[in-house]
C-alpha cells in the first residue's frame, strides 16, 4: 500500500518548506484581504480534516475486506490538492499584514503539512482499522491545537512572542528564588557554594532589574492587546520593530543571571546589568513613538519603569563599589 501514498507524499514534502515569509510580497493589505484569507484558511483546514478522516476509514485492512486501492489513491490526491491550495492561499498573504503574523502562519502551515505527511506514512503501514483511526485522531488533535494557538492578526502574534520572552525571564527569576530558598534551608560544607551577605546585597537589586524587565514586557503586551491596530502598515511595523527589541531581553537576562550564582563574578554582573539596563531604557524610550502607547502612558507607567531601572542600577552599583572597596582594603 505504501506505493499508493508515495507520489502524494513527495508533493507534500516538497511543499512544506515553501511556507516561508521570504516567499511573500509586500503588496497592499486591508481588512477585506485579512478577512478573506482567514475564511479560506479555515475552510481548507476543515476540508483537510474531513479528507484525512475518510482516508483513515478507508484504510481498513482485515481478512474479510481489502481496501480499494483506487479509492485510496483518489483520496490521497484530494488531500494533496487541499495542501497545494493551502500553499496558494498562503502566498496571497502580504508582509504588510505583519512580519510576525506571517511567520506564525508559515510555521503553523508547515506543522499542518508535516502532521498530514506523518499521518499518510502511518496509514500506508497500518494493518488494522483501529490503528488508522488512532492515527487520524492524533492528527485531528494537532490540527485543533495549531488552529487554537495561531494568532489572527499581528498584535496577537507579537503578544505571543513577547509572552515567550516573559516565560524565559520568569524561569530565570524562579531558578534564582529557588536557589535562595535552598540556601536558607540547607547547610553547605563549601562556602563557595552559597551567597555571602555582601553577595546577597548585590543579588537583590539584580533580581529587581530582572523583575523590571518582566514588567516592561508585560506593559508592552497589555498595551498591544488594548490598542494594537491590526491593519494599517505603519502601525503593524511599530509592533514588529518593538518585538525585535523585546526579543533581546531574555538573552540579556540569562547573561546577567548566570554570574549571579555563587561564587559570584562581580565584573560580569557589572557588565551584564549595564547591558540589560541600557536595552530596557532603549525599549522604554522607543515607546514614545509607537501608536499603541499613549502620551499619558509614557508620562505614567513608562516613566515609572525608567525610574525602576535607575533605582536598581543605583543599588547594584553601590553594592559593587562596596565590594571593590573591601577588596582594595584587603
Amino acid at each position: 500500500m505504501e506505493e499508493i501514498f508515495k507520489s502524494s507524499l513527495i508533493v507534500l514534502n516538497n511543499i512544506e518548506p515553501q511556507f516561508t515569509v521570504d516567499a511573500l510580497d509586500d503588496k497592499d493589505w486591508d481588512k477585506n484581504d485579512h478577512v478573506k484569507f482567514w475564511i479560506d484558511f479555515d475552510h481548507l483546514t476543515l476540508g483537510l480534516k474531513h479528507e484525512v478522516n475518510k482516508l483513515a476509514l478507508l484504510v481498513d485492512v482485515n481478512d474479510k475486506k481489502k481496501p480499494n486501492n483506487e479509492d485510496i489513491e483518489q483520496l490521497c490526491k484530494s488531500v494533496e490538492q487541499i495542501c497545494v491550495t493551502l500553499w496558494s492561499s498562503f502566498l496571497r498573504l502580504s508582509t504588510k499584514s505583519g512580519q510576525t503574523l506571517c511567520q506564525c502562519i508559515a510555521d503553523s502551515c508547515q506543522s499542518i503539512i508535516r502532521s498530514t505527511c506523518e499521518l499518510m506514512v502511518n496509514l500506508s503501514k497500518c494493518s488494522k482499522r483501529h490503528e488508522s483511526l488512532q492515527k487520524v485522531g492524533e492528527v485531528w488533535q494537532k490540527y485543533d491545537e495549531i488552529k487554537g494557538k495561531i494568532p489572527r492578526e499581528n498584535a496577537q502574534a507579537v503578544q505571543l512572542k513577547i509572552q515567550d520572552q516573559r516565560n524565559l525571564v520568569l524561569d530565570a527569576l524562579i531558578e534564582l528564588e529557588e536557589s535562595k530558598k535552598i540556601q536558607a534551608e540547607v547547610i553547605f560544607e563549601d562556602e563557595d557554594e552559597k551567597w555571602s551577605q555582601a553577595e546577597l546585597s548585590l543579588l537583590a537589586p539584580s533580581m529587581g532589574l530582572i523583575k523590571t524587565a518582566n514588567a516592561v514586557l508585560k506593559r508592552i503586551q497589555t498595551s498591544l492587546k488594548e490598542n494594537g491596530h491590526p491593519y494599517e502598515f505603519e502601525f503593524v511595523q511599530d509592533m514588529d520593530n518593538i518585538l525585535s527589541h523585546c526579543q533581546k531581553i531574555s538573552p540579556l537576562v540569562d547573561d546577567l543571571a548566570l554570574p549571579l550564582y555563587p561564587p559570584m563574578s562581580l565584573d560580569e554582573v557589572e557588565n551584564e546589568s549595564k547591558n540589560l539596563s541600557q536595552e530596557l531604557i532603549e525599549i522604554i524610550n522607543s515607546l514614545k513613538t509607537v501608536h499603541f502607547v499613549s502620551d499619558k502612558d509614557c508620562e505614567e507607567w513608562a516613566a515609572f519603569l525608567l525610574k525602576a531601572v535607575d533605582h536598581n542600577m543605583t543599588k547594584i552599583n553601590l553594592a559593587l563599589t562596596n565590594e571593590k572597596f573591601k577588596s582594595l582594603k584587603t
